[in-house]
Order: C-alpha cells, then sequence, then structure tokens
C-alpha cells in the first residue's frame, strides 16, 4: 500500500476481489472514448492483469486502486516500465469526479514512482480528454509529442 495522503485517499495493490469492478469501469462506453481501453475486455483478463501486475520493477506494470474511507473510487496504472521509465493511466468513476483524487492518486503515484528511482513518467491522453490533459499539466506533466494523427498527446514528467 503507498502512504495515504493525509486529506482524502489511499492507494491499495488491486486484488482479484476487485476484477468485477474493474472489468464493469473497463467496459463504460465513456471509457472507448478516452482511452485506449478495448470493449473486447474479460473477467479473466482482468484476474490475468491483476496477477501479472504485483511489481513494477519485476512485472513491468502496477494497478493500484485509489480508495476513499474503504470505498473503491478509481484506479491507477503504472505500465511499460523500461529503463526507468513508465507510463501511467488513471481512472476515477463517474461519482466521484471533481473532487479532487485524481490529483491526489496522481502525487501518491509520482512519489511511489521516485522512491523506485523511476526518472520518467509518460501519459498519453487523447486530444479531447480536457480534463485529464488538465490534471497532468497541473502536476507538472509536459506536451512531448502528438500520436495516431493528433488524437493523442504524450505528457512526460521528468522525476
Amino acid at each position: 500500500m503507498v502512504a495515504a495522503h493525509p486529506t482524502h485517499i489511499v492507494l491499495r495493490d488491486a486484488c482479484l476481489e476487485d476484477a468485477p469492478m474493474l472489468l464493469a469501469w473497463e467496459l463504460q462506453p465513456e471509457l472507448q472514448n478516452v482511452t485506449r481501453a478495448e470493449s473486447s475486455v474479460t473477467l479473466d483478463f482482468i484476474c490475468r492483469h491483476i496477477l501479472s501486475s504485483m511489481d513494477l520493477l519485476e512485472d513491468s506494470q502496477k494497478r493500484f486502486i485509489i480508495e476513499r474511507e474503504g470505498q473503491s473510487v478509481g484506479v491507477v496504472d503504472l505500465y511499460d516500465y523500461a529503463d526507468c521509465t513508465a507510463s501511467i493511466g488513471i481512472f476515477v468513476e463517474r461519482a466521484f469526479r471533481q473532487k479532487g483524487y485524481a490529483s491526489e492518486a496522481l502525487l501518491l503515484v509520482v512519489a511511489y514512482a521516485r522512491n523506485l528511482g523511476i526518472k520518467t513518467l509518460c501519459a498519453e491522453v487523447k486530444s479531447h480528454n480536457t480534463a485529464s490533459l488538465h490534471l497532468f499539466r497541473k502536476a507538472g506533466f509536459r506536451h512531448l509529442s502528438d500520436a495516431q494523427n493528433g488524437d493523442m498527446q504524450i505528457l512526460r514528467l521528468n522525476l
């Protein structure tokens, strides 16, 4: 578990009991518009992903559940870890947005990454996803490049 921010949330490792919730989040139609998530994700796929993302340095990926007072409100993924660089993705359930949970989770994950010796975090954000672009820019991420015909922006944070 990542240390709690004094005001709101904790990050904990995803576990198999989270799989149905994670599947429901992955299959939300709105998520298809803002990420590279696939609608063909299955419960089995989610379970295998959880089991293969326990240790970032060993598995090249790590999944955290964002919790507020014991309630799961979102998820943060670190993935594609290599050469002291990792990618990051974050999702907060609609009912819990605009409450600062994503910002707090991002700060906690940045501190976690820094403690592991990661030097660079990257985020791929759909160009029309202004809320996510604002979130990452507010945390210090800077535009690196455009991808997929300008539909996706790649942001970078040097730690």
